[in-house]
């Protein structure tokens, strides 16, 4: 009698966001309803709790401008001969934004060299939408308990990455008319392990 060896599997699962959207020359004209796509023209904005930045779009003073946005979580996996196969715990990258040098750079960066906690951290999609000149907040991402784990600078190009306790993610489909449908909320506790309570301001 044989028996066959366990073989490991890793599946990495995107969520959301799995690749770096580039936001820098973005405008809202021409925008459609439907699901988002790295082709929609948009804007990001990200509240970081006490770190002010410099934005001046209406709703987001002192917001920080984004220009791309990127995480995801990996799954381990071990397949048996006829057994099917059992997902590990999951293991969530930091997540990670690309920005241009501004007001909130210094007080990221010593965040980061001093291992200080920052509240939350909550970013912002916004897109125009057709017949409506008022642009529009489809997702939103919130980060509590964060903390700086990368700062990277070149040549006022900056690149960031967060690590956090609870990740909340607030996703609303647009109709025809431009208007929103209800917000579609989910959350995970890292910490834990569990699904939590979404936070979405």
């Amino acid at each position: 009698m044989t028996h066959s060896l366990p073989v490991s599997l890793k599946k990495v699962f995107t969520v959301l966001l799995a690749c770096a959207i580039l936001l820098a020359t973005a405008s809202f004209g021409g925008s459609t309803a439907g699901a988002i796509s790295s082709d929609d023209n948009f804007k990001v904005y990200l509240k970081l709790d006490g770190i002010p930045g410099e934005s001046v779009a209406q709703g987001y003073e002192q917001w920080i401008n984004v220009t791309g946005v990127q995480f995801g979580v990996e799954s381990e996996g071990t397949t048996l001969a006829g057994t099917g196969m059992a997902v590990g715990k999951p293991s969530f990258s930091a997540l990670s934004f690309s920005k241009s040098f501004d007001a909130a750079s210094m007080p990221i960066f010593l965040a980061n060299a001093q291992g200080k906690a920052i509240k939350s951290a909550t970013f912002v999609f916004v897109r125009g939408s057709g017949g409506i000149e008022k642009p529009v907040k489809v997702l939103t991402i919130n980060l509590s308990n964060v903390f700086v784990t990368n700062y990277s600078f070149n040549n006022t190009d900056e690149s960031v990455s967060l690590k956090y306790q609870v990740i909340s993610v607030g996703y609303s489909t647009q109709k025809p008319d431009g208007s929103l449908n209800a917000m579609i909320k989910s959350a995970w506790d890292v910490s834990k392990g569990t699904t939590a309570t979404p936070v979405i301001p």
